[in-house]
Formats: structure tokens, sequence, C-alpha cells
């Protein structure tokens, strides 16, 4: 059994360039330089996740069974256990509604009561 190289979020970090692109999908490091020019979404989405998680990015596009497998090509580790809880503590802090969504939901509600109860 290969050993696994364990990196953490700022090695990653590092590598966030069109020419030195590493990306964490699924808590794995991936090491995509060489696969930036035949990406079909195109440099820049790459760009956006580039020396970070684009996991959620990776599945909310809805990839297919052949890129997730072309993804194995370009594995070059893992991330720490430490990095992983990190990663999972900071994704977890985005979850729930926007404050501002919120505020013009209530604003919203406000003046429908407004005109159907006041006068």
């Amino acid at each position: 059994m290969a050993v696994t190289k364990i990196f953490e979020l700022e090695d990653v970090e590092k590598h966030n360039t069109e020419k030195d692109l590493w990306m964490v999908l699924w808590g794995n490091v991936y090491d995509i330089s060489s696969f930036v020019d035949e990406h079909p979404g195109g440099v820049d989405t790459l760009l956006e996740e580039a020396g970070g998680d684009g996991t959620q990015q990776f599945e909310g596009v809805g990839h297919s069974d052949s890129a997730k497998k072309l993804c194995e090509k370009y594995l070059i580790g893992e991330l720490s256990e430490d990095a992983k809880a990190a990663l999972a503590a900071k994704s977890g802090s985005g979850k729930g509604m926007n404050p501002a969504v919120i505020a013009v939901v209530i604003a919203a509600l406000a003046a429908i009561l407004y005109f159907v109860f006041g006068e």
C-alpha cells in the first residue's frame, strides 16, 4: 500500500495560479496545473477555487462520473485531519440564511401586512 502524502491548508494555498494550481476535493489534494487548459469550464472557474476547497463548487455543477474519475490522475495526497476539521467548520459556518435576505423578507411581509390590514 502506498503512503499518502499529507498536506496542511497552508501548503495548498500557495498553489493558486494558472501555472501552479492545487485544489482540495473531498479532503484530497489535487495538482491540476497540467489540466487547466483542458478544463471545459475554462480557466476562470478553476482559478476561483485555486489553492482552496472546491468540493461544493465541483459537486454543485453536477460533474459526471467520468469527470470524477479523471480527478484520480491528479491526486497528490490528502489534507491532514486538522485541516479537514477546519474546512468542515468553515463550510458549516456558511449554512443558514444570510441576514440581509432575512431583513428583505421581513420588510416584504411588513409591507404586505400594511396594505392588507392597514389604512
